[in-house]
């Protein structure tokens, strides 16, 4: 094996190791000691309660993607939680973007565009843009790792929604390898 490959593997597990430790050091200092074991009512929301099974989330249809990271169903624009994707040129042509931000945006639009997905809103359930804060499950696979496995995006962990952050690090790792060996652009052509 090339022993700079080796290095880059290293440096991305500590790069990782490190960001684990912050996310969860970060989540445990805003955790209120009062809140420990219950439920914070001020983040419920009526989409979802928290502790639903996966075979009882609430389906929506996708109605259009806006980037790797965002998509509609109807009124509702919905961020993908744990990863993010380059963005889209949204004030001049989209051409002028780049090509990963491109094929992710492709990506989700052949996987997700009319198609009925399970909805787990996060604990923290908007951001600042009022988007719904969303895992993504179509036919019972999460959907925000499948496109860092593919290499179209990035983990990004933001607490409190940290509830699959071990897939989505585990789906960082493959989707690192595949970014060092692909030439987005010519995908594209």
């Amino acid at each position: 094996m090339n022993p700079r490959n080796n290095k880059l593997k290293i440096t991305g597990l500590f790069i990782l190791g490190i960001i684990l430790f912050g996310s969860g050091f970060w989540y445990w200092q805003k955790v209120d000691e009062n809140d420990l074991g219950q439920e914070n009512q001020s983040k419920t929301t009526n989409i979802i309660n928290q502790d639903l099974k996966p075979d009882s989330l609430p389906l929506l249809t996708v109605t259009r993607v806006i980037d790797g990271d965002t998509i509609e169903a109807g009124e509702e624009r919905v961020r993908l939680i744990g990863i993010d994707a380059e963005e889209i040129n949204q004030t001049g042509p989209e051409k002028n973007s780049s090509c990963r931000a491109l094929l992710a945006k492709e990506y989700l639009i052949d996987l997700l565009l009319d198609k009925t997905v399970e909805v787990e809103i996060g604990q923290e359930p908007k951001d600042q843009y009022n988007r719904s804060l969303a895992y993504i499950f179509l036919e019972g696979e999460l959907v925000n790792a499948k496109i860092i496995e593919e290499g179209l995006a990035d983990v990004w962990l933001m607490s409190p929604n940290t509830k699959y952050h071990q897939q989505l690090i585990e789906a960082q790792i493959i989707g690192q390898e595949v970014q060092e060996k692909t030439d987005f652009c010519q995908q594209l052509n």
